[in-house]
């Protein structure tokens, strides 16, 4: 089962099924999850605040009207002339003169309503003998004040009555109505009645959560529910929600819920984000599938061509797959193999240039050697690992052989470095290389120029002579005391045969192993350098080989490339 399991996760194909289903679905379930969670509990407290604020705009409400009958109060108890009038209203006797007060007394009090629409059937009452209420101005306000279980606030000498039923005989409908004393002359037993404009208690009871079956509840100051919107009896109170706001004189304005209604509300408004969420899920299933698609498919095309390549079937032009990075990768194989051709006839044909001649060869050998060599790695590598991290391998092999293909002969320091790290991660797939570099210089010291492929050659060599089962190479790049640069290839392994390099240095033929190395390297720089180049090869430590070539310190006007940004 575990080797059934590990063969699973080797295909390509299902390497990808997983992680477009761990990348893709599994992160916006859970994503949903979690805001679904958060959004629920926003919703509720949007919910109640939507419940909160319609409470305390309905307070505020009433409290408008209660401070307007209050004001109107003040004015209609202290204001000198009406003040006067009444008192001489209910002093003089039946008249002319009595007549007028009342006319004027009339007058005043319309004035008043017309001016304020949130007050109406302002009264004037004289409790007479036999404790029975007589009114004094003309008004629709019945002879009667409002019940005592009717009372809401009091506040001092104003007393606060509803909502309850207009004194009006003109109508129906809500009020609030204040009732105070009014102190004239010597006169105690004068009433002041004032009630809400018409329907304005309807306007500000008006039921705005009717989709949830709120239940609109006043309740005095001493307890008691005065006002109920709904005449229907109420279930037991564990079944609602409740929400209240206490007022200014101690009264209080409750809203009860059904729960049942509250939390399907709720359910409701979380049922849409969860069908954003499923809408949301099936456009990342056909993202994947896009994906799946325009990736497993020209891999597939990509994995046959280099199949193609192992056995031998070379297409003279390959097929391009319309995918960027593949596409660059098939567009260099497509090179090395005119690179190849380009570079036989061109040996051919300066061949009779013997001195620059070899420079040429043992120059333009570079590519097809590292090309073998990486095809062979290529072949070997994907032998073992069934191609699973073909691209990467491919990613690395292109950036070396961009570089390696530039027409310029001289580079820099810093350029030859990120040659060998692109080549040392070529050859990690193949060997086990431990691989260090130290740099001992400053920054400015790097861009001094140098021949191309000076250090990789190095490198090559210090792989072949090191430990079979593991590489360790050290490459250091150092300052001399002469101001001269020192560069440094040190590796374990097998000692160096001196004699045999010795012979390779000192041949005119070309000797050297697979027709490049160390030979290049001496010739390259004896001809860029002549006597101010130094090449030494020794035995460190008795289990090091140490290659280090010296060469002087050449401030150039060459850009520092990038390697590692190519193609």
């Amino acid at each position: 089962m575990k080797l059934k399991n590990i063969i699973y996760f080797k295909s390509l194909k299902n390497r990808l099924k997983i992680f477009l289903v761990c990348s893709s679905i599994i992160p916006i379930f859970l994503i949903g999850g979690l805001t679904l969670y958060k959004v629920y509990d926003l919703y509720q407290e949007n919910l109640s605040q939507l419940i909160h604020n319609e409470l305390n705009q309905m307070k505020e409400n009433i409290e408008v009207i209660m401070e307007t009958m209050i004001n109107m109060s003040q004015q209609l108890v202290y204001d000198g002339q009406i003040g006067k009038k009444l008192y001489l209203y209910l002093d003089e006797e039946e008249g002319i003169e009595k007549v007028n007060m009342l006319k004027y007394l009339n007058e005043q009090i319309a004035i008043y309503e017309l001016a304020n629409p949130k007050i109406a059937n302002i009264t004037y009452f004289y409790i007479g003998d036999k404790n029975q209420l007589k009114k004094i101005n003309s008004s629709l306000a019945k002879e009667a004040l409002p019940l005592e279980q009717e009372q809401l606030s009091k506040q001092g000498e104003m007393v606060f009555y509803g909502p309850h039923q207009t004194a009006s005989v003109a109508s129906i409908y809500d009020v609030i109505s204040l009732v105070r004393k009014v102190r004239v002359g010597g006169y105690q037993d004068v009433l002041i009645y004032i009630e809400s404009g018409y329907k304005q208690m309807e306007e500000i009871l008006e039921n705005t959560l009717e989709d949830l079956d709120a239940i609109y509840l006043i309740t005095s100051d001493n307890g008691q529910v005065i006002y109920r919107s709904s005449e229907e009896e109420l279930k037991v109170l564990q079944d609602y929600a409740s929400f209240s706001v206490e007022a200014q004189g101690g009264w209080k304005i409750s809203i009860l819920v059904p729960k049942v209604n509250y939390y399907k509300k709720l359910n409701a408004l979380a049922f849409k984000y969860c069908i954003i969420i499923a809408i949301s899920v099936i456009g990342s299933i056909g993202i994947a599938c896009g994906i799946w698609q325009s990736i497993y498919k020209p891999f597939n095309q990509f994995n046959k061509e280099l199949k193609d390549i192992d056995a031998g079937q070379v297409k003279e032009q390959l097929e391009m797959l319309h995918i960027e990075e593949l596409d660059e990768n098939l567009q260099c194989f497509n090179k090395m193999r005119e690179n190849i051709l380009n570079l036989i006839k061109y040996k051919e044909k300066e061949e009779s240039e013997k001195t620059e001649l070899q420079i040429k060869q043992l120059f333009y050998k570079i590519n097809p050697h590292f090309i073998h060599n990486t095809l062979l790695s290529l072949r070997w590598y994907a032998e073992s690992r069934n191609y699973q991290d073909i691209v990467c391998f491919i990613s690395a092999l292109n950036k070396l052989l961009m570089y390696n293909m530039e027409k310029d002969k001289e580079t820099t320091i810093q350029q030859e470095l990120d040659s060998v790290k692109a080549y040392i991660t070529l050859q990690r797939i193949r060997y086990n290389i431990d691989f260090e570099m130290v740099l001992n210089v400053p920054e400015m010291v790097l861009k001094s120029t140098i021949p191309r492929f000076i250090l990789q050659p190095l490198i090559e060599n210090a792989i072949f002579y090191g430990e079979e089962e593991k590489s360790i190479i050290k490459l250091i790049v150092a300052l001399q005391d002469s101001g001269k640069i020192s560069i440094k290839v040190m590796n374990k392994g097998n000692p160096l045969d001196e004699e045999k390099i010795k012979k390779i240095l000192t041949s005119s033929e070309d000797i050297s192993r697979n027709g490049i190395g160390l030979q290049y390297v001496v010739r390259i720089l004896k001809d860029k350098f002549g006597l101010e180049t130094a090449f030494n090869v020794s035995r460190v430590d008795g289990e090091k080989n140490q290659v280090e070539i010296v060469i002087p310190y050449s401030r150039g006007e060459l850009y520092v490339k990038d390697i590692g940004s190519r193609g």
